[in-house]
């Protein structure tokens, strides 16, 4: 199955899945913690899915934001929440490894999209599609399923809503199995690559990246002493992994 297919077949599970704790608690408020300030900001939100990142960061202040994703089911999910509920967020289907130049935009957005990539060379890809959208100055950044987390762990996140299966031991190409369980009983799972961290410097450098980093998750502050030991487990497991690079030519 494609991952055109793939995402299609299963666009509604994927919306829900962003109500899985582990995504609200690291994902969502780890992202927006580097994105930071967003007013006025004119922002392209790649692997957009169903907009909900994209919706977030238009309530945010950001001038503009426009998600583009390769699955037409997902556009669709992301165009009917916008009639529903107008914000001004526009979407389009396309293929970020053959993403032209589409404005001047100061942030790319990009979760789960590094993942996406079978190979070092279509990351390469991505890495120029987004360069080639970036402004002087502007920033890319993602989240991305941990290429540094240790396999030891992957059958340990089940209590967080999520597993990962990968081969022994896992090389650069493997197929990473991830099982996404929603709050609402359902589950679905989906396929990434596995590149290694070298892979990625790699690809930013090639495209003409000035700075590439790797920024830890973090949990979102909790009063609770039993929840916040709860996540900071979670968060020493290294699940997830924040990138972001700099283009300055």
């Amino acid at each position: 199955m494609g991952h055109t297919a793939e995402y299609d077949s299963f666009a509604e599970e994927y919306q829900q899945s962003k109500l899985i704790p582990f995504r609200l608690e690291l994902e969502h408020y780890s992202l927006f913690e580097q994105l930071g300030d967003l007013r006025g900001k004119r922002v392209l939100d790649l692997a957009c899915g169903e907009g909900f990142y994209s919706r977030q960061m238009k309530r945010r202040g950001a001038a503009t934001v426009h998600g583009v994703d390769v699955s037409s089911a997902m556009i669709e999910l992301a165009r009917e929440a916008e009639r529903r509920e107008p914000l001004g967020c526009t979407y389009a289907v396309g293929d970020v490894a053959g993403l032209e130049r589409l404005g001047d935009f100061d942030w790319v957005v990009g979760c789960y999209l590094l993942n996406q990539a079978r190979t070092r060379e279509q990351l390469l890809d991505f890495c120029r599609a987004i360069r080639r959208n970036l402004v002087p100055g502007g920033r890319f950044v993602g989240i991305a399923d941990n290429p540094r987390s240790d396999p030891k762990h992957y059958e340990s996140y089940r209590p967080y809503g999520l597993t990962k299966q990968v081969p022994s031991p896992r090389e650069e190409g493997d197929l990473i199995t991830l099982t996404f369980f929603n709050p609402d009983g359902t589950s679905f799972q989906l396929t990434n690559a596995y590149l290694a961290p070298e892979s990625y410097e790699w690809a930013f450098r090639e495209a003409g990246f000035s700075s590439f980093q790797w920024v830890p998750v973090r949990a979102r502050p909790n009063p609770d002493k039993e929840a916040a030991s709860f996540w900071q487990r979670f968060v020493e497991m290294e699940p997830l992994i924040l990138v972001e690079a700099r283009s300055d030519g």
